[in-house]
């Protein structure tokens, strides 16, 4: 993984998976532990947990053969799920005698992958072949009437007939540029279970379309040799995990610091649409901006005093030039996410008339919100930022920090944080980065709170808008940065070292344009598939669960009053 090795893992601490083989082992025992006490507890028979037992390792088997890149933990994974399906109706039926109902469930999942995800119909025969053996296995070794037979096969044929018709429902959505549902869920379910990226980036590949992006960055040359860069790559960071772009300000922080180069990697205005296609794409214009970055000269610059700007709902923090005027865009009262991509253009319309300058829109992503989709709504904002001259600064000033954060901080994708600092002869700014999605309430004012009490006159809070770890919990789709000790004592040192290690420095600037491929607009429209992939498959998982355990309650009833 590109950037900080530990990154995925770090954050992923905090993710409802178990993180390892051993961990899911232990789960999918445990379970059959428990159904394994309540049938021995009820017929005092050892060979009921035994044969629970050989169905488990049967079935961890016969998943890795369906399922070829399935290793061990996927199958344990996907048989814990599969079986735990059925977990009311098994502990309610064990009572009454009738054990191993809820393996009848283990098609259902199953099925979804082996012949919905990889259209294989040997490895589904197989599957319900294994779940059909498990209820014969079952009735053999405690004997039932044949209708009672005939109610655990009918679940088993339900539980394929249910996943079948999921994904006959999901084979009629059609996402066009040559790329079906199926095979989308395909390359979903590798990357998600295997981390194998190669075929989800195929299709952003093919539906992906080629842009001009435009790099700005203000590089900070110190008395001392240090080199700061403040870079606005105009991409997003997204999809997801090491997907696409996710991972690029993570790969283009290690780019410039392999050439010497301390930085900081901003969020610009846009969203998905900006995100570069593949992750190796990715990394080839990290590696093209770093490399021109420390080589080019760039044009000499003038830096005046930063200032702020405010309207009802958002504030500005503008550090001007007489090259680039950098706008970085908060959202104190309703929170927010990404800015409408329309908002840089916009930014560049004005600047061009007020300024004759370059802009560059920074998303500060400080606090967890609904987005704005308009672009009017930041007009008089933009117009105030860019129809300021403060004064020039005599002398400038910068410095960078980064530290360590010694102990785990939810929403973190690293465990690091960097300050920089800025000085305008007597007047001093310090912004905090963060390689974080957003903020929870409280986040930016307690962090800026810190840096003005290391001795800055003004503070702010950015996070990197960084995806590498989004889509690793159960619970939300991620988790914006919280405030925790560990997190400010981490800032507090960098803000300290920071303040302390303020030294004179020159300015250039930047402008870096170069050819990519991004989403575009075919961005949403995937996203809008895979929402409406999610809603079909979680409706279809619970009713058909819920259905599955009335039927097995409903066959425990008519046991306990001997009609079966």
């Amino acid at each position: 993984m590109a950037g900080d090795s530990r990154a995925f893992q770090y954050y992923t601490l905090f993710s409802y998976f178990p993180r390892s083989a051993k961990g899911l082992v232990a789960a999918y025992a445990t379970v059959l532990a428990v159904y394994s006490a309540i049938a021995f507890a009820t017929s005092f028979s050892p060979m009921v947990p035994a044969l629970y037992a050989a169905i488990g390792i049967v079935y961890i088997a016969a998943t890795r053969l369906a399922v070829p890149y399935f290793d061990t933990k996927k199958s344990v994974g996907l048989a814990a799920a599969s079986i735990t399906l059925g977990l009311p109706a098994e502990v309610v039926c064990d009572a009454f005698g009738m054990y191993g109902v809820s393996f009848a469930s283990l098609p259902f999942l199953t099925t979804l992958v082996a012949r919905g995800i990889l259209r294989s119909a040997k490895r589904f025969v197989v599957c319900v072949a294994v779940a059909a053996f498990t209820q014969l296995a079952f009735y053999a070794i405690h004997i039932c009437s044949l209708a009672g037979l005939a109610i655990r096969e009918a679940l088993v044929g339900g539980s394929t007939l249910a996943a079948l018709l999921i994904l006959g429902k999901l084979q009629r959505t059609n996402i066009g540029n040559g790329v079906d549902v199926l095979a989308l869920a395909n390359a979903w379910a590798k990357f998600i279970l295997v981390r194998d990226p190669s075929e989800l980036e195929s299709v952003f590949d093919r539906c992906g379309v080629e842009r001009e992006v435009v790099a700005r960055a203000l590089v900070l040359n110190s008395a001392s040799g240090k080199r700061i860069a403040v870079v606005v790559p105009g991409i997003h960071f997204g999809p997801f995990r090491e997907l696409g772009s996710s991972p690029f300000p993570h790969m283009l922080d290690d780019e410039l610091r392999k050439r010497g180069i301390e930085p900081i990697v901003l969020h610009g205005a846009g969203s998905h649409e900006l995100d570069i296609v593949t992750s190796s794409e990715s990394a080839r214009v990290a590696r093209e901006i770093a490399s021109r970055l420390a080589s080019e000269p760039g044009e000499p610059a003038e830096m005046f005093e930063p200032f702020r700007v405010s309207d009802d709902k958002r504030e500005a923090l503008v550090v001007p030039s007489n090259k680039l005027y950098l706008i970085a865009i908060s959202s104190p009262v309703t929170g927010g996410d990404d800015l409408p991509h329309e908002v840089q253009p916009l930014a560049e319309k004005i600047a061009s008339e007020y300024l004759g300058v370059d802009v560059a829109v920074v998303d500060c992503h400080n606090l967890e919100g609904p987005r704005e989709l308009r672009v009017e709504p930041f007009l008089k904002l933009l117009r105030e930022a860019l129809s300021r001259m403060s004064r020039q600064c005599s002398e400038v000033r910068a410095s960078i920090a980064v530290e360590e954060v010694r102990g785990h901080v939810r929403g973190l994708c690293s465990p690091r944080v960097k300050v920089v600092g800025l000085g305008c002869d007597d007047k001093s700014l310090g912004i905090v980065y963060l390689f974080g999605n957003n903020a929870d309430v409280g986040v930016r004012e307690r962090l800026r709170r810190v840096l003005i009490e290391a001795g800055f006159d003004d503070a702010e809070v950015i996070t990197a808008d960084d995806h590498l770890c989004t889509a690793t919990t159960f619970d939300a789709p991620y988790y914006a940065v919280s405030v925790s000790q560990p997190l400010l004592e981490a800032v507090s040192r960098a803000a300290r070292k920071a303040f302390k290690g303020l030294e004179r420095a020159s300015l250039r600037y930047l402008r870096i344009a170069l050819k990519t491929k991004i989403l575009g607009d075919n961005a949403f429209k995937l996203l809008r598939v895979a929402e409406g992939v999610g809603d079909v498959m979680l409706s279809g998982i619970k009713a058909w669960t819920i259905l599955f355990n009335v039927v097995g309650f409903a066959y425990a009833i008519l046991r306990a009053v001997h009609l079966l």
